[in-house]
């Protein structure tokens, strides 16, 4: 079952956003089955004859030698943007932490003086040993409650007060309401037990309806502006915009399906989380299923922002984009380019960036030779050059380096539409006062904001 759980987690792994993956029951499950599997019978006694043949001394030493490994694993490891944690280091942890406390177990009877049994055996940790699971229980909701914002701190002072009041609410629920519940105490008995529970689970539900949501995050529409041309009398000859890419252009549909709606355009975005790219490792699942999808949404505009996976060879690149250029064509569509906002790599895009950058390259080159069937328009106009997490005072961009925030989905949503203008005369955008309070600034995609 552990096992099991490891593979959904590689498979199912978005690098751009591991949340899923991260808090997701299927995917961690391995470190609860694990840690069951140690506390077994037949695993102790097989720990225990392998420890009983060492030595003494060479027995400490397989315990250090696990203690050493998690905490060169602690060390190395930067939370999310650790892409090797979702590929097989969050199991390694939890293997070793498990297999650490085991050995403890079973080997500090014998040797209660070693070195990571008396460091585990220390007041502090048994105390926090004793909190822990409520300790896990309530280290979360503190984190969001608790931000930056509201504290007024960052760094280590706000880790410090997060510590703090975590530890303090994990010590008043595990004596005050699990603990009695656990042993029995008299009024977690009979009736009064029974009102107890009642009542508690009608504060909950109470505080889950009064609970103020997070805000939307504001977008300034006067931010935005709109260079279009005035447009030609006539009708717009365009009705039906189809978005292809990946989790970046899935955030940036929001705003952009709110402009085109309010100038009277359909947008059906087609843009996947983890995938989505027609070049690179996940090309062959978009493929499987786009020719179809685009003849089915028979759109007179295909939009293709370029993917953070659009790797591969200049050869391989050529040839996916040509293929589209192709697949629009053979629907009626004209095909838009896009390249993809810059990005701030971490260890997983940092061996890729040459061949996202020849992409764009590649991609203006394919739209040059196409002919008029296919356009690059380069939206370095709206992101500049590098990632910038904030701009004219306002996040821009999501803090995971990648994604964006409303507003910088919102300037994206504008500047297109202002091209698309240029180009299809007959097309008037809305003002952006029309659409930037439709509601879709909240949604829960847009994170690090």
């Amino acid at each position: 079952m552990s096992l099991v759980s490891l593979a959904l987690m590689v498979l199912l792994t978005d690098p751009a956003d591991t949340t899923r993956v991260y808090t997701g029951t299927d995917t961690r499950a391995f470190s609860l089955v694990l840690g069951a599997l140690v506390a077994t019978a037949p695993v102790r006694q097989a720990m225990d004859r392998a420890l009983d043949r060492l030595p003494a001394r060479q027995a400490g030493g397989v315990l250090t030698g696990l203690a050493a490994a998690l905490a060169a694993l602690w060390w190395a490891a930067d939370g999310e943007s650790t892409p090797w944690l979702f590929q097989g280091g969050l199991f390694a942890h939890s293997l070793g932490a498990a297999l650490l406390v085991a050995a403890v177990a079973v080997h500090g009877v014998r040797a209660p003086g070693g070195l990571v049994v008396r460091g585990l055996a220390a007041r502090p940790l048994r105390a926090l040993g004793l909190v822990s699971y409520s300790l896990y229980l309530w280290h979360w909701p503190v984190y969001l409650l608790l931000t930056e914002d509201r504290l007024g701190l960052s760094g280590w002072p706000r880790t410090a007060v997060l510590v703090t009041v975590s530890v303090a609410l994990a010590a008043l629920s595990t004596y005050l309401v699990e603990n009695p519940v656990r042993y029995r105490a008299r009024w977690a008995r009979g009736r009064s037990g029974l009102l107890a529970t009642v009542a508690v689970t009608l504060a909950v539900a109470l505080f889950w309806v009064a609970a103020p949501r997070p805000p939307a995050a504001d977008v300034d529409a006067g931010a935005l502006g709109s260079d279009a041309p005035p447009s030609a009398a006539g009708p717009s000859p365009l009705s039906d915009v189809l978005l292809l890419g990946d989790s970046v252009a899935a955030g940036e549909a929001l705003p952009l399906d709110a402009a085109l709606a309010a100038a009277g355009v359909t947008l059906e975005s087609r843009a996947a989380d983890g995938g989505g790219g027609v070049v690179g490792p996940l090309a062959e699942a978009t493929w499987a299923d786009l020719p179809g999808a685009v003849a089915a949404a028979g759109p007179d505009v295909i939009v293709y922002q370029l993917t953070t996976y659009d790797w591969g060879t200049e050869q391989e690149q050529r040839a996916g984009y040509e293929r589209l250029v192709r697949t629009a064509s053979g629907a009626g569509a004209d095909l838009v380019l896009v390249p993809s906002p810059p990005i701030r790599p971490d260890d997983f895009y940092a061996p890729h960036l040459g061949e996202l950058d020849r992409a764009e390259r590649v991609a203006r080159e394919v739209a040059a030779a196409s002919a008029g069937r296919a356009l690059y328009l380069d939206s370095a106009p709206v992101w500049g050059d590098t990632y910038r997490r904030v701009r004219d005072g306002l996040p821009d961009r999501s803090s995971d380096g990648i994604h964006t925030c409303p507003q910088g989905a919102a300037r994206f949503a504008a500047w297109l539409v202002d091209e698309l203008a240029r180009r299809y005369p007959g097309f008037t955008p809305a003002d952006p006062a029309e659409w930037t309070d439709a509601g879709w600034a909240a949604d829960a995609r847009f994170t690090g904001c």
